[in-house]
């Protein structure tokens, strides 16, 4: 919703976007809280209202003598509490839109952006524009404010014209409108006629929201609710209300509700989102695109900073498979109590993973991390990369050019050995030119990246382009690498599969068209002559007789 800053703070909603006015506004970016101070006890308010002394419900008052930023507190003790950098607004503006994200703040993009709202052109005073591009009709073929995104949570957001589009989809709902796609002023939900609907996975629902934890008796689809609408409650489903992963169930007298208390000693486990809320037993998959996300969540202040290691393996009947083990784990660092890495399921991995007959294709892995033992994840493969269309790097958008799915690198490098040991070649993406390129690298000696240019459209079924080759010295001391580098260079290949299906469709019709009036013709005329044959031979019979 949209409302004053100081309403949305009663209320404990979190501040997603700030608005100049409550319409027609200017937007500015929720900035963190980077000022030091002290905090001070004070048992005798909580948001506004005298409850008396209480752990884990009194709050703390903070002050800083240079500035007056407001900060986010943690309670510690009946006598001490920390004000936690990081999660404050002051901004130039009073009105904000605000959500409801159960005492949690998690307003980084998500690597995809689905959970983006809206651009701003600018950190204040900024014009708005729509969260994703819309290339079908170009109505708005590119996004011009790429830096200054305003996302959260696991909000799902898209942009619906009231006339051109119709109503929002599914069940998303509008968070707001703009007066147009881009350079555009933020109004209220009726104000503007392009709207931005969004919905979230952990809010709402028939069950999960209602302040009442069904488990005793259960709710209506028989399931028992661990805690509802409280810090750390997340919605599975419209079924039932359960806490976040790394967290329990526990009840609170004073507030008379259940709410999610975090497990001591931490946890870890697979997650599906980037924030690690949501845990996963099982995932579908499409090799070398569908990302999961490995969590050790811990809320030992003292972690934060530190980086742990992830090492996963494949469950086997006869010697568990290594995945990502030794110099191939996933590493992260703790922030806000978690530490988060992902992993994108490559064609490697699931070599890697030999399943053995009584298996068959099940695929079952755990990951083990400061000597925990994750649980299983079972993984189904749905698809794999579609390779026939792809011969080089060229053909690899931006987000599969580094992981080389199709493992094309090779192919893509003229004059290189990729199999020697010492050379290592890869696909990189060109942010300059917007485009996967091929490179290659001896560790600790160089790197070699390459510009490749073309205009061929491919109507003569090869691709004709160019290269310019770039090395970046190490310490190539014998002027080797950058020999091999050279500095550039033009060939010739057969275009990918797809390209070529063009020539096909319009051509080769018609070639089989005439190719099926042929062969009939030619039954036809076998037809004729073996009636022909048989009318001879009847008549002989006649003569004999």
């Amino acid at each position: 919703m949209v409302d004053t800053k100081s309403n949305c703070e009663a209320l404990e909603w979190n501040n997603i976007l700030g608005l100049s006015l409550e319409t027609n506004a200017h937007g500015e970016l929720i900035q963190p809280d980077t000022c030091i101070g002290t905090s001070t006890y004070d048992c005798s308010q909580h948001f506004g209202n005298d409850i008396g002394c209480n752990d884990n419900s009194d709050v703390c008052h903070w002050s800083a003598p240079t500035c007056n930023k407001k900060v986010c507190l943690e309670f510690d003790d009946e006598t001490d509490c920390n004000a936690i950098d990081g999660c404050g607004w002051e901004g130039l503006y009073n009105y904000a839109l605000c959500c409801d994200g159960n005492g949690i703040q998690p307003n980084e993009c998500l690597p995809d952006k689905t959970n983006k709202i809206v651009g701003l052109s600018s950190e204040t005073n900024a014009h708005a524009e729509i969260p994703v591009a819309i290339t079908d009709d170009s109505r708005y073929p590119s996004l011009e404010y790429g830096v200054n995104e305003v996302c959260y949570g696991t909000l799902n957001c898209e942009t619906k014209h009231e006339y051109l589009d119709g109503a929002c989809s599914g069940g998303k709902e509008i968070m707001l409108s703009l007066s147009d796609y881009g350079n555009a002023h933020i109004g209220l939900l009726d104000t503007y006629s392009l709207k931005i609907c969004c919905e979230a996975d952990f809010q709402g629902g028939t069950f999960c929201g209602d302040r009442s934890v069904q488990n005793d008796p259960p709710n209506d689809n028989d399931l028992e609710e661990e805690c509802d609408f409280s810090d750390y409650c997340i919605m599975v489903g419209d079924e039932k209300c359960t806490c976040w992963a790394g967290y329990e169930s526990e009840y609170d007298d004073i507030e008379d509700l259940w709410y999610c208390k975090a497990i001591e000693g931490g946890t870890i486990y697979w997650s599906e989102d980037y924030i690690g809320m949501l845990q996963l037993p099982e995932k579908n998959i499409i090799v070398g695109e569908t990302t999961i996300y490995l969590i050790k969540s811990d809320i030992d202040p003292d972690l934060d900073g530190t980086q742990v290691e992830f090492e996963i393996y494949e469950d086997d009947w006869f010697g568990d498979d290594n995945i990502r083990t030794g110099s191939n784990a996933l590493s992260a660092t703790f922030v806000n109590g978690k530490a988060i890495a992902n992993w994108t399921i490559s064609i490697e991995d699931i070599e890697n993973s030999k399943p053995t007959i009584i298996e068959g294709d099940l695929f079952e892995f755990y990951f083990e991390v400061d000597g925990d033992t994750s649980a299983i994840l079972d993984i189904n493969i749905t698809a794999m990369p579609s390779c026939d269309t792809k011969l080089r790097c060229m053909d690899y958008n931006e987000a599969q050019c580094g992981l080389d799915a199709c493992q094309i690198a090779s192919d893509s490098l003229e004059s290189i050995d990729c199999d020697d040991p010492d050379i290592n070649c890869y696909c990189e993406f060109d942010q300059t030119n917007n485009a996967c390129a091929p490179a290659w690298g001896i560790p600790g000696v160089g790197t070699c990246s390459y510009e490749e240019i073309t205009d061929d459209n491919c109507d003569d079924m090869f691709l004709t382009y160019s290269w310019i080759s770039t090395w970046t010295d190490l310490e190539d001391l014998d002027g080797v690498g950058e020999a091999l580098c050279g500095e550039g260079g033009s060939s010739t290949i057969p275009c990918p599969a797809q390209i070529q299906l063009s020539f096909f469709n319009y051509y080769n019709a018609i070639v089989i068209i005439v190719l099926i009036a042929l062969i009939y013709f030619l039954i036809g005329l076998n037809k004729k002559k073996l009636k022909r044959k048989a009318n001879t031979l009847k008549g002989t019979r006649k003569k004999k007789k």
